[in-house]
């Protein structure tokens, strides 16, 4: 606070405002964050309105802290993240070329040596990491003021190319929030949930259980997530902010979590069956896609209405549903008539565009914050689609084909152990079974039925660039994707293996052994007698049921596509 004839009387016609700032006694309150020398000096350290509270209470002057990790000599920009949901501090580094990658080619070895590749290196990364906790120790910071985990950026903070910088070139916090939100949320916390029937386990990046349906068999710090259902979990999915985690089931239900300690807030019961859901944007709301062709949308908080609400309608069976990322979010769905809608959100009603070229039903969809125009489609026509959605237009399709008939040839393709037996099962086919991003590598995921691969499609000039087909031991049923990790369930084997993950080796992915091995040993699903089978996508997408074995056609009720 200062005082004197140099300050200012007040706001011009604005008493409130002054009285904030002007205190009884005429001092003015600058705002200002200060430190108190030994010497008796004082030093002005940070702006008020940049301090936060960690979870566990302690505050935080992010840019005392950035002064100090910015005097490592490779680093030329440093931005200092936290809040009060998390109890670690995480940031964003752009490296100093000059001295960060001679220092970084030693850490990776004979690996690509360019500056992206550098920074994208997970040793160099856990180096960096290291060397900025040296700093903070040599700087005397408290154990909360040193940073757990970082992204580093080849691209600088800038006016222009990403308006972090103000024309001072001051940080704009909440801007560089924004702009690196799914980096910070895959680096400052992480989870993946393995569904088995109505159970799942949680388990962190390291691989441990934190929580579970089935705590007691688990032991130690396992929280105890309600079981909330009495049939199979059909699909689930977490918040943008990883605050929130949802499920629907074959039972009509639709069960809503908080993650800090795993309770229920919300559990519902769905006029038709939901084959899939996801959390609009600001988490307030929960949309899920229903079987007869309606997403229907319901409050997220404890209080709101029991009832859910129509969003829009489809006349076919909703397969799949997501949003993208832009500032004024689509809605898209994808139905079982080989189309994909994109809506205007809020305003379902309000269409943008539809993307029409697949000629089976659609399985999967996915958005990325770095391929902010377009979407990727996944189907049982044995392609992948990359549209534009603001437009409709298909701009490139992938024929599967071309990368996975080998498997066929070479008989490692499972065509009818562990899936139903449908009656055209000896065909060549490659249903998606799920796309994701990964935002961390700008680069999209595919995992398709039967064949025993992994596909990481980079995503360069707005295009799907060349994949990287990665090997795996058995066909998979699904991907996530874990910062710059992969997570992969495998289909039901005679091995028991259950998961799979890989990890980044340079600019390849290949099999994380140390990873895999502490999933494989806390992962554990249910004892059956005989091999549990997975339902093959064309069962239920096929619109006739056609592909039903024989003698099967009628039993809807056990796929729940009972008619209501």
């Amino acid at each position: 606070m200062v005082r004197g004839p140099c300050v200012f009387g007040g706001y011009y016609k604005d008493a409130e405002k002054t009285k904030e700032t002007i205190l009884e006694g005429g001092w003015l309150a600058t705002g200002d964050v200060g430190r108190i020398n030994e010497d008796g000096t004082v030093s002005i350290i940070d702006r008020k309105k940049n301090i936060f509270k960690l979870s566990q209470g302690e505050y935080v002057a992010p840019e005392a802290l950035e002064n100090i990790y910015g005097n490592d000599s490779c680093v030329q920009q440093v931005f200092v993240h936290g809040d009060s949901l998390q109890s670690c501090l995480v940031g964003v580094i752009v490296p100093d070329p000059e001295a960060f990658v001679p220092w970084a080619q030693k850490i990776a070895g004979g690996h690509d040596s360019s500056l992206e590749a550098l920074c994208r290196n997970e040793k160099v990364n856990k180096a960096m990491v290291e060397r900025l906790a040296g700093v903070g120790r040599k700087a005397k910071l408290q154990g909360y003021e040193i940073l757990k985990a970082i992204k580093i950026d080849h691209r600088p903070f800038d006016i222009e190319t990403n308006d972090i910088l103000t024309p001072t070139l001051k940080l704009k916090r909440n801007v560089a929030a924004d702009y690196y939100r799914s980096d910070i949320d895959c680096i400052s916390k992480g989870a993946v949930v393995f569904a088995f029937g109505p159970e799942f386990h949680v388990t962190d990046r390291e691989g441990k259980v934190i929580a579970s349906t089935i705590v007691d068999e688990q032991g130690g710090p396992v929280a105890k997530a309600e079981r909330s259902c009495k049939g199979g979990i059909r699909a689930a999915a977490f918040s943008r902010d990883g605050t929130q985690f949802a499920t629907c089931t074959v039972d009509k239900g639709v069960y809503i979590y908080e993650t800090e300690n795993w309770t229920t807030v919300r559990s519902l019961y769905s006029e038709k069956r939901c084959n899939d859901l996801a959390f609009d944007p600001s988490g307030e709301l929960l949309v899920t896609a229903d079987k007869f062709g309606d997403a229907n949308w319901v409050g997220t908080s404890p209080g709101a209405s029991e009832k859910s609400e129509v969003l829009l309608g489809h006349v076919s069976n909703l397969c799949a549903i997501g949003f993208s990322f832009n500032k004024a979010p689509y809605l898209l769905t994808c139905d079982r008539d080989e189309k994909l809608r994109v809506s205007k959100y809020p305003n379902g009603y309000n269409i943008q565009s539809f993307g029409l070229g697949h000629t089976e039903f659609l399985t999967t969809v996915a958005c990325a914050p770095f391929a902010l125009d377009y979407a990727v489609t996944g189907s049982g026509d044995d392609t992948m689609r990359l549209w534009n959605m603001h437009s409709g237009q298909l701009v490139q399709t992938v024929e599967l084909g071309e990368y996975l008939a080998k498997y066929y040839e070479s008989g490692a393709a499972v065509c009818t152990e562990n899936t139903y037996e449908d009656r055209t099962a000896a065909k060549k086919r490659y249903g998606v079974l799920r796309i994701r991003a990964v935002d961390a590598i700008k680069a999209f995921v595919a995992v398709v039925e039967r064949i025993p691969v992994v596909l990481v499609f980079p995503f360069r000039e707005n295009k799907l660039d060349e994949p990287q087909v990665i090997d795996i031991a058995h066909p998979p049923t699904d991907v996530a994707v874990l910062g710059d990790r992969l997570i992969v369930s495998y289909a039901p084997n005679a091995s028991g293996e259950l998961v799979v993950a890989l990890k980044l080796d340079g600019s390849k992915y290949v099999a994380d052994d140390e990873l895999t091995a502490t999933l494989s040993a806390n992962v554990t699903t249910m004892k059956v007698d005989d091999m549990p089978k997975v339902q093959s996508i064309y069962v239920w997408g096929n619109k006739m049921y056609l592909e039903r074995p024989k003698g099967e056609e009628g039993h809807g009720n056990e796929d729940g596509d009972d008619q209501d």
